[in-house]
Parts: C-alpha cells; sequence; structure tokens
C-alpha cells in the first residue's frame, strides 16, 4: 500500500537474493509463482518502490517448497504370486510430511500409518487388486495400484514312467508331470 502511487515495481527476493519483479496496485493482493524456484527451506520478503524511488520493505518469513509427492513401497513386489501366510508390508514416506495414507480393497478404504502390515489370509484365491493412496502435508498426492495372486494349492506330481512295481535296466529314464494352477 502506498500513500499517493497507484502501481509499484515490486522485487520479490528468495533467501536474499532478488528472484523476480513485478508491478503491483496499491491494496489489492499480488502472486507471485514459486515454479522457479528450488524445492527446500527457504526466505523471502518483498521490497517495493513507488513513482518517486521511496522503498517500502516486507519482513522475511521462511518457507519449505514441496513439490515431490510420497513414496510407495510394498513387499513382496507388485504382481507377485504368494502363499496365503504372505503378510504384505507397505512404507509409505515423504520428503517433507506425510498427511494420510489410505489402503483399499474391495471398496472399502482403511486409514493406515505411514508403516504398516496386511495379513491376506483370508482374501480369495486367485489374482486380487488394491491401491494405496498417500498425501503430503501439501497435497502432493501418489497412488499406486497392485496386483497379487494368491495361490493355496500346491502343486499335483503324476509319475509316469517307469511303471511301479518294474524291472528296468539302468538306461530307463524316469518321467513325471506336474501341474500347478
Amino acid at each position: 500500500e502506498d500513500n499517493i502511487a497507484v502501481l509499484m515495481d515490486c522485487t520479490m527476493h528468495i533467501d536474499g537474493e532478488p528472484n523476480i519483479t513485478v508491478e503491483a496496485e496499491d491494496g489489492i493482493p499480488t502472486g507471485i509463482p514459486a515454479a522457479d524456484v528450488e524445492e527446500g527451506n527457504h526466505s523471502w520478503s518483498i521490497n517495493c518502490l513507488d513513482l518517486v524511488d521511496w522503498e517500502g520493505s516486507s519482513e522475511t518469513w521462511s518457507y519449505t517448497l514441496d513439490r515431490t509427492p510420497p513414496v510407495i513401497e510394498m513387499t513382496p513386489e507388485n504382481n507377485s504370486i504368494v502363499a496365503d501366510t504372505t503378510l504384505m508390508t507397505f512404507v509409505v514416506t515423504d520428503n517433507y510430511q506425510l498427511e494420510s495414507v489410505l489402503f483399499v480393497f474391495d471398496g472399502e478404504e482403511t486409514v493406515m500409518e505411514s508403516d504398516f502390515n496386511i495379513d491376506i489370509s483370508d482374501w480369495p484365491d486367485g489374482p486380487s487388486e488394491f491401491a494405496v493412496l498417500a498425501e503430503d502435508f501439501v497435497g502432493n498426492q501418489a497412488e499406486q495400484t497392485y496386483r497379487i495372486v494368491i495361490d493355496r494349492s500346491a502343486p499335483e506330481v503324476q509319475l509316469i514312467s517307469p511303471e511301479e512295481n518294474t524291472t528296468n535296466d539302468v538306461h530307463v529314464d524316469f518321467s513325471f508331470e506336474v501341474q500347478d494352477d
């Protein structure tokens, strides 16, 4: 704000260095995008000049710029074939501050901590899909859809030759067949 000037030339300083200059109208909030500023902890302030070069300076404030979404990791790997005794382990991290984690399975959302385990012992045999959604404090989001195949059946083994209770010489090949779903 200025007592006479309608327009002022204002310079934003990031970490004490001039970053960008904009024209600001008297009494009207002015925004400057942070697109060209590196991610991390910074300080910022504004200096404005009126038409006769009177300079007004703001306080210096600190802020953290976070553009990185959370990272979601699962063990075992995505698309794994697993036994129903497998305990799935998830670790969700963020470079600054994690806000929320949701586990979505069969249409139901469950709020989770940043590290959690899922017991799949009562999930159906065969393929299952589920998702983990995470959001950090400033709204960066990550979503990972996973697929696993639960296998509750042992392979079936059938002996083919030599037939049971036969006498064979040393040149016989043992043959069998194995099937698994």
